[in-house]
């Protein structure tokens, strides 16, 4: 299992992400998975968690955690999440990347 934990700064907003905001590139990590054909698994598997995700090309995702949290917090949670979802999904891996 592979989550790469490079210092990378998490943005984390209070209330519910509005797809305004989405299209304003708001959201705060950047997930870029080995397997394309996993990017709508890990996207629904998110949002079930009421994380605001979306696809910013075929294998790379933008993720906010719904609620505030300091931002490591928020980073510890998301790793969780992604853990989770890893231990299901053992022939792929997932990193952060860093926003251009």
């Amino acid at each position: 299992m592979r989550i790469d934990k490079a210092s990378f700064p998490v943005t984390v907003r209070v209330g519910h992400c509005e797809t305004r905001d989405i299209w304003e590139g708001l959201l705060g990590v950047r997930l870029r998975l080995s397997d394309p054909e996993l990017v709508d698994n890990l996207r629904d598997f998110l949002e079930r968690r009421e994380c605001a995700v979306i696809e910013i090309d075929a294998e790379t995702l933008e993720v906010e955690l719904p609620h505030e949290l300091h931002a490591e917090q928020a980073r510890l949670e998301l790793d969780l999440y992604l853990r989770v979802w890893q231990s299901l999904h053992e022939w792929s891996s997932v990193e952060y990347v860093e926003k251009l």
